[in-house]
């Protein structure tokens, strides 16, 4: 009897290294191209990912053996970032203007270099992507300055792109032009001077990723003229309850895990409600000793929801441009919760005073 041998072909199952490019794709759907030098909160959002994935960040404090941060081929890192931001906000402007160097030259050894493995900048062996990755992160940074939110800086130039990223985020959500379902640049207005995360090193924006929804509004808590007063608010604090009893703490249900590390849930139900004449007489006079009560913030857990309405109607009567208050929800057949509630009357006048 003969016999017939079959080869049988063989499978790789070898999974390829992930790189820039290919992070980029995955969470984008797009390819690195030319067109994120067209809107620097788009290579922000790039290059934040990318840090992000390798955290490369860390080498700005402990460079890697036989290397500097800052680059020495830089002069004045900080101060040639911070001018390659400006000039690249006016060239998007008004693309006459010339283009800024150092972008250039640190978004092509970036192009050339976005198929390498992660592992090399992780580690980083490719010393020279290292410092286009965080020269680019800085300088989209800069360049970001001003978009939705205001900054004091008045010498500051490129309100058309002001405009543009005020209206991006108004109408998506996002200062970046890309899709809001993979992330969202968001204006930076408080960094933290303590910490070596990456959100530590960015001055004017971060990039959020997730399902949670943003949505921006801008309340122009001004004053009628010119007067340079009109940069400020004031805001009253308000502590209430003025007395905390034990009798306002209720447990809910038993306590779970009697033998070892025992825990159990309570509900925060105090007898005494909001006392908004109180209230009201704070506000008369605390405008006895400023000129305006623009905002009233009262604690965690302070004000019942059924509560707000009220409290929105006497500020209101008042002038009160805004509230921000902790508010309880009550147990009913679920646990209890809590929220920051945050609401702007209607009129967003500064020193309109009562109608």
């Amino acid at each position: 009897m003969a016999h017939q041998e079959q080869e049988v072909p063989t499978l790789s199952f070898r999974k390829e290294e992930p790189t820039p490019a290919s992070v980029w794709y995955s969470l984008a759907r797009g390819s690195i191209t030319d067109e994120f030098l067209d809107w620097p909160a788009d290579m922000f959002a790039l290059t934040e990912i990318i840090l992000g994935r390798t955290e490369v960040y860390r080498f700005v404090l402990s460079p890697p053996r036989g290397v500097d941060w800052p680059p020495s081929r830089i002069s004045s890192w900080s101060d040639a970032v911070e001018e390659a931001g400006r000039r690249w906000n006016l060239w998007v402007q008004n693309r006459k203007a010339a283009f800024p160097d150092l972008l250039a030259e640190e978004w092509q050894a970036f192009r050339e270099r976005a198929e390498i493995p992660l592992e090399d900048l992780a580690e980083g062996r490719d010393w020279r992507m290292c410092e286009a990755l965080l020269t680019l992160h800085a300088i989209a940074d800069e360049a970001c300055a001003g978009l939705g939110a205001v900054l004091d800086a008045a010498g500051r130039k490129g309100c058309i792109n002001h405009a543009r990223g005020r209206e991006l985020l108004a109408r998506t959500g996002s200062l970046a032009r890309i899709h809001t379902q993979f992330l969202r640049v968001l204006p930076k207005v408080h960094t933290t001077p303590a910490g070596t995360s990456l959100r530590s090193f960015s001055r004017y924006a971060c990039v959020q990723v997730g399902p949670v929804e943003a949505r921006w509004h801008r309340v122009p808590v001004r004053r009628i003229g010119t007067d340079p007063r009109s940069r400020h608010s004031n805001l009253l604090l308000l502590p209430w309850p003025l007395r905390v009893r034990e009798s306002d703490f209720r447990p809910l249900g038993s306590v779970h895990k009697p033998g070892k590390e025992p825990f159990g849930f309570f509900e925060f139900a105090p007898s005494a409600k909001l006392d908004l004449d109180l209230v009201s007489r704070l506000i008369v006079a605390a405008r006895e000793e400023v000129d305006s009560v623009d905002v009233v913030m009262l604690p965690e857990n302070a004000v019942d929801e059924s509560e707000i309405d009220e409290l929105e109607a006497m500020l209101d009567h008042h002038g009160v441009v805004a509230l921000w208050a902790g508010v309880r929800r009550r147990a009913t057949g679920q646990l209890p919760g809590n929220c920051v509630h945050m609401s702007c009357g209607a009129r967003l006048e500064k020193g309109a005073g009562p109608p």
